[in-house]
């Protein structure tokens, strides 16, 4: 993640995370000292407005999103971390914290390793007894036909889930 994002963490809160601070400080001072760069969003990837439907993508994409070097990769600490301290920061300030999973195709979500489903459930079991609304479209039946590609929606599917979700978010005012 280092070389994607710049971090902005106390490292001392992430105390159960083991960080390689030499990673870090290579990547930093490459970033801005070696390789000094005007436009410093790393965003990956890109955006069309398209009604059409690629699966192609579907096992790079899961490799992307769970696996490094071919390896499973462990549920990540730091953003666990994250999500409790944005809870807590919505608490403090009296702010309702809604939480949206989006739609995923069916190919995709049948690859999502077990370990992520199951993390995922626990989480659910977690912000319902904590009182978090959580709007989980992440099983929604949405038609491959409504799908850019394996994980994101085309613009015909956005303009449903959109409408759900606006749907939803009022009913649950």
């Amino acid at each position: 993640m280092f070389r994607r994002c710049y971090i902005i963490n106390d490292f001392s809160t992430l105390d159960q995370i083991a960080i390689d601070y030499k990673s870090f400080l290579e990547v930093t001072f490459r970033n801005m000292c070696f390789y000094p760069k005007k436009n410093h969003h790393t965003y990956i990837g890109s955006y069309k407005n398209s009604n059409t439907t690629n699966f192609a993508d579907n096992e790079n994409t899961i490799k992307r999103h769970f696996y490094s070097n071919s390896e499973l990769d462990n549920i990540s600490l730091n953003e666990l971390k994250h999500l409790i301290l944005i809870e807590e920061l919505c608490k403090k300030n009296d702010i309702k914290l809604i939480l949206v999973t989006t739609p995923l195709s069916r190919m995709y979500f049948s690859k999502v390793p077990k370990e992520f489903l199951l993390k995922m459930n626990e989480l659910k079991c977690y912000f319902e007894s904590n009182d978090i609304l959580l709007l989980d479209y992440s099983y929604t039946e949405f038609k491959e036909n409504e799908f850019l590609n394996s994980d994101h929606l085309n613009a015909k599917g956005a303009k449903r889930f959109s409408k759900e979700l606006y749907d939803d978010l009022h009913e649950n005012k």
